[in-house]
């Protein structure tokens, strides 16, 4: 973890490190590893580990003044063995969490404030992938894709089953990639006075963007 706390030096090669301060965190679990970081604030983060875990991370003090002192703490909030993540998206403020799994299912945390923990809600996606990506909206809503570009489109809540929306092929940008389209990175904006429409915009490993 490391944060500016002044204007740096110049930028490039013998750039100032005066006014930076770092602290480690490492993974508990020694044969574990870090799949996604969500930073939620400037002093807080979740991470989705490898091996169906998830940590929220409390950096401490530290970081605005560049002061010594100070730990990265962490509190497992879920832990689902014999499932891999592949993926963490978080939506609704970080009150909500989707996590890709390498089985093909993802789940969905529900946070409930001031209880501490997290609701679990498991959805079945792809028969025969992983889940490569996904993605938190607002108002519940989530977008989940294979390596081959078929994304689904979900909306959760925390009481009651979630709701595909949609499943779409996504096109090919470029000949070739109908094979391996994994999608890096997506925004959600929800649209109309009542919220009811949305829009993802979705980019791929081949430059392409994506909307629907």
């Amino acid at each position: 973890v490391a944060a500016p706390t002044t204007a740096a030096g110049g930028a490039g090669k013998g750039a100032s490190t005066r006014g930076v301060s770092q602290k480690l965190w490492q993974v508990p679990n020694a044969d574990d590893w870090i799949r996604e970081v969500a930073v939620i604030s400037h002093m807080e983060a979740l991470v989705a580990t490898n091996f169906g875990r998830v940590y929220s991370l409390s950096i401490g003090g530290g970081l605005e003044d560049g002061s010594p002192g100070g730990t990265v703490t962490s509190t497992l909030v879920f832990e689902q063995t014999g499932v891999c993540f592949t993926s963490m998206g978080v939506g609704d403020g970080a009150s909500r969490l989707w996590c890709g799994c390498a089985d093909g299912r993802a789940v969905v945390l529900h946070s409930r404030p001031g209880e501490g923990d997290w609701h679990a809600q498991w959805l079945q996606l792809f028969q025969q992938c992983r889940v490569s990506a996904a993605f938190g909206g607002d108002a519940g809503r989530g977008a989940l894709c294979d390596h081959a570009g078929k994304l689904q489109l979900w909306q959760a809540a925390e009481e009651g089953e979630a709701t595909m929306l949609a499943e779409l092929r996504l096109e090919a940008g470029k000949k070739g990639s109908e094979k391996n389209q994994r999608l890096l990175c997506a925004l959600h904006q929800s649209r109309g006075s009542d919220g009811q429409g949305f829009v993802w915009v979705l980019g791929d490993e081949h430059g392409s963007l994506h909307t629907a």
